[in-house]
């Protein structure tokens, strides 16, 4: 039996004349600049309006907005395999990365899942902390002298140079890793652009932004041609690709090469943009609110002691402070998928080939199930929640493959950076969510920072 209640939008007139349709088709398309200037609001406000299982017209495009536990469920876990990702973004997606692990479904689906497993296992992961830990140490190193930090930008360029190493045995320079970041962050505005564009044109077309994004897609590629031609002896250790590789006859015949490509430019785009933001956010929540900043910090110098590389679960201060971040600033706010059949969710119909969508950004702000949800509060994940109401990194079999992976390496970096420098904010102007592809600040995250004490 569910323990939520849902509330049902109100339901449509069986009949509508023809002023109603052609009114309904005017405000359709006045919902277009709105979701390209203010998505978050307009999702809010139709919630608000329509209940748990709400309809937005958006143009020509019909979205199901899911809003409740329970239909979540079906969605993401129960029903999955008949909601799969074939929407505009993920076409969209396609494009840049092609079939790699979050885009493919089916045989190839569960071939690179198997393959990938043992480089994302948790007994691998702690293998590679210490190699994030120095990183980390390397990147403070160079920024311990200046009076302030853009984070947003910082840690993306060192979230790059860490996953990199891990995913693909690619050493990377700062500098390097400062570049590929800029082309990558590009190449996602764009991306978005085409999607919040019903009339965007067709990718063969030589327009501006479509030269733009070939140009970005063929400098990431040249990176993960450099990455995959790489000498054995060259290479910073063992990576998650490695399962993809030849060599390893029990895994099966060797892959093509195009599909390796795909794993691997899939896998760094996903980690390291999740990832920075996640620990932009992350950082400014610790910089606006220092009570909780001195509490990691404590924690992290009563256990200096012990070996700055290990698990989460000696510092659960700090894991809840990454929890609540991620509550509030879901880098992945939004989650699309497409009905294969005719189904019902909270008592209204689904028809086949609808776009369903889902938004952990609007979930985890839901006053029904987080108490006073915009307030910064990590002690609330004193208490583990209800996994159908908390979905950082999504759920049921197509979750994030690579969670275990993003936490460990954003517990690695805050536990170094907070044990040596104290953030404060330079702005009394926070900044605000940007959703694109993901959900970025809306302006630079700039910090004070200064050396602690040892």
């Amino acid at each position: 039996m569910s323990t939520f209640n849902f509330v049902a939008e109100p339901g449509a007139p069986a009949r509508r004349g023809l002023v109603t349709r052609a009114r309904e088709a005017v405000a359709s398309m006045a919902v277009i600049p709105r979701m390209r200037r203010a998505p978050l609001a307009v999702l809010e406000e139709r919630v608000r309006q329509r209940g748990d299982m709400a309809t937005l017209d958006v143009g020509p495009y019909r979205y199901y907005l899911v809003h409740h536990p329970e239909a979540i469920r079906v969605v993401l876990e129960t029903r999955a395999d008949r909601y799969p990702r074939r929407t505009k973004i993920w076409s969209e997606i396609r494009r840049v990365v092609g079939d790699g692990i979050v885009i493919s479904e089916g045989a190839r689906w569960r071939s690179q899942r198997r393959r990938l497993r043992p480089g994302l296992s948790r007994a691998a992961l702690a293998g590679y902390r210490a190699r994030v830990v120095s990183r980390t140490d390397d990147w403070i190193d160079g920024i311990a002298g200046l009076r302030s930090v853009d984070m947003s930008s910082e840690l993306s360029a060192l979230a790059l140079q860490v996953f990199a190493d891990l995913l693909l045995g690619l050493p990377l320079t700062l500098e390097e890793a400062r570049a590929t970041a800029r082309v990558m962050e590009s190449i996602s505005r764009e991306l978005m652009a085409r999607v919040t564009n019903p009339l965007a044109p067709p990718w063969s077309l030589p327009t501006p932004s479509n030269r733009r994004l070939r140009a970005g897609i063929a400098r990431v590629d040249r990176l993960i041609d450099r990455a995959l031609t790489l000498d054995a002896r060259a290479r910073v250790g063992p990576a998650a690709i490695d399962g993809l590789l030849p060599g390893d006859a029990a895994e099966g015949p060797p892959l093509p090469r195009d599909w390796i490509r795909d794993e691997a430019m899939t896998m760094l785009f996903a980690a390291h943009e999740t990832t920075s933001i996640t620990l932009a956010w992350t950082t400014y929540l610790l910089a606006a609110h220092p009570r909780w900043q001195t509490v990691v910090a404590g924690e992290l110098a009563a256990r200096a002691s012990g070996d700055p590389s290990s698990a989460r679960a000696e510092l659960p201060a700090l894991a809840r402070v990454v929890d609540e971040s991620m509550r509030l600033y879901p880098a992945a706010w939004f989650l699309e998928r497409r009905s294969l059949d005719d189904d019902v969710l909270c008592g209204r119909r689904i028809p086949r080939g609808a776009v369903v969508v889902v938004s952990p950004y609007l979930l985890h702000r839901d006053p029904r199930w987080w108490p006073q949800p915009s307030v910064f509060d990590p002690a609330r994940f004193e208490r583990p929640p209800n996994k159908l109401i908390y979905l950082p990194f999504g759920a049921g079999p197509r979750a994030c493959s690579g969670r275990h992976a993003a936490t460990m390496v954003m517990h690695a970096v805050l536990r170094r950076l907070i044990a040596r420098l104290e953030l404060a904010v330079c702005s009394f102007e926070a900044p605000r969510p940007r959703p694109g592809v993901n959900l970025y600040p809306d302006r630079a995250v700039e910090l004070a920072i200064t050396p602690r004490a040892r």
